[in-house]
């Protein structure tokens, strides 16, 4: 028990420090399941169609996917703090003081261990510069977080395409085939996000149920 304590202080301490693109997973994504250079590529190479100028505030949904020998990363850039409320992430990239990325994988579905979901909460309440108050339990946040959205905010959908650490293929996806490999788990209410995140099918009625952080 006192070794496990001494453990979770010293990541806690560790995550306290994150700089740039580095990269903190949930305790079922083991590091050989993460391609470091390819998916930091993929992101670089999203964020670099836009302008790095903006005072925006975002967060960025990579859904991976692996299909025989080849890699796909499809990106889309948001500026909804409740991002991770649709289906939670199985690692955080904290990119600069104004963007944070969000990598799904096959294992989108599985309960998330707390500390991973106190360290996706700080980081995110860290980028809007707010606290988020995330309850994990009711996939709802507080009502008073504030969001910047401009009207003329669309973005694409790009899949980046790898083969043994080769990009081999960038391919858009534009209405009415924008849409990214993992369906919503849930909308939050009085939330009306639908076509900013993350464009997915309809969410199931009952959000599934697992091992999350209760609400304070």
């Amino acid at each position: 028990m006192k070794n496990k304590f001494i453990l979770t202080a010293i990541l806690c301490f560790q995550i306290a420090f994150l700089v740039g693109q580095t990269i903190v997973c949930t305790e079922h994504i083991s590091d050989d399941r993460i391609h470091r250079e390819e998916l930091l590529a993929a992101i670089e190479m999203y964020r670099d169609r836009g302008s790095r100028s903006s005072a925006l505030r975002r967060v960025y949904l990579v859904d991976f996917f692996q299909e025989n020998s080849l890699n796909q990363y499809r990106i889309i850039s948001c500026l909804w703090p409740n991002a991770p409320l649709f289906r939670q992430p199985d690692c955080i990239v904290r990119l600069d003081s104004f963007s944070i990325a969000l990598l799904y994988t096959p294992y989108f579905r599985k309960p998330k261990d707390s500390l991973f979901l106190d360290i996706l909460e700080r980081e995110m309440s860290s980028v809007f510069n707010q606290t988020m108050g995330y309850c994990w339990e009711t996939l709802i946040m507080d009502t008073n977080v504030r969001v910047a959205l401009p009207g003329s905010f669309s973005p694409p959908i790009i899949q980046y395409t790898f083969r043994e650490g080769r990009l081999i293929e960038i391919t858009e996806f534009r209405w009415p085939y924008n849409r990214m490999y993992y369906e919503d788990l849930h909308i939050p209410p009085n939330w009306n996000c639908r076509e900013f995140c993350p464009r997915c099918s309809p969410p199931p009625k009952t959000p599934p149920r697992g091992r999350r952080r209760l609400c304070r």
